[in-house]
């Protein structure tokens, strides 16, 4: 019963991830509007936001996303015994996908999924739903978040620009509080090399790419280093 709840759970989450993406093109440039006239009161701009330039994000069949959440939600719970460390991978599987997913069509991370995928790490070795403390956590946390930012600053002063997005070392903190600060160096590395190969992919289809996004990239080394830890060390 309990696989065939996440089973059901697993397409209705994920079909509303669907749902979300679709709308999110809308929802921004609402946000966006609303905000120029909350500043600029006595002169809005004479748009509306449903006809936004900002192309919205292209998604599969509904039952597609339906068959693929409840698929790897039911094969979650079954390898997991305990229903709760089971919804907590799952939801950070849910996170991450957002994230990637976003910031490889619009360029741009979510603070605010960040943030989120950041508290859930924390709870998760907190309930010991990974094998590491909530001290090793914090502190990986810290380290994590800490270089990004120090990296982040120290590229906008040689460049004089933005070498890095500002919301990169907010989902470096939120990926680093997942694994123990020792394991940082090879997240970043895998993410790096997958980089390099699909700049590299691009190059040879002769498609300049003037912006690499890194999340996707960053979610790549989470999940292969995850993978390695848990089924290799």
């Amino acid at each position: 019963m309990i696989i065939l709840g996440f089973f059901l759970l697993g397409g209705i989450v994920v079909t509303l991830v669907r749902y979300y993406l679709q709308n999110l093109a809308t929802q921004i440039q609402q946000e966006i509007y609303q905000s120029y006239v909350d500043l600029f009161p006595d002169n809005a701009p004479q748009v509306c936001p449903e006809n936004s330039r900002l192309m919205p994000i292209k998604c599969a069949g509904f039952w597609l996303y339906f068959l693929v959440g409840a698929i790897l939600f039911g094969l979650n719970a079954y390898y997991f015994i305990n229903p709760m460390q089971a919804l907590f991978w799952l939801t950070s599987g849910v996170l991450l996908f957002l994230i990637a997913k976003i910031d490889g069509h619009y360029q741009f991370i979510s603070v605010t999924h960040c943030q989120c995928l950041m508290a859930l790490g924390v709870l998760g070795a907190y309930f010991q739903f990974m094998p590491i403390s909530l001290e090793q956590s914090l502190q990986s946390l810290l380290i994590g978040f800490g270089a990004f930012y120090l990296i982040f600053y120290l590229a906008r002063c040689y460049y004089q620009q933005d070498a890095l997005g500002r919301g990169d070392y907010w989902l470096m903190g939120a990926l680093s509080g997942f694994h123990p600060w020792q394991q940082l160096p090879y997240l970043v590395f895998v993410a790096c090399c997958a980089g390099l190969l699909f700049a590299g992919w691009k190059a040879i289809k002769r498609e300049k790419e003037v912006y690499l996004p890194f999340a996707p990239f960053l979610v790549i080394g989470q999940i292969v280093v995850l993978i390695i830890e848990h089924f290799c060390l």
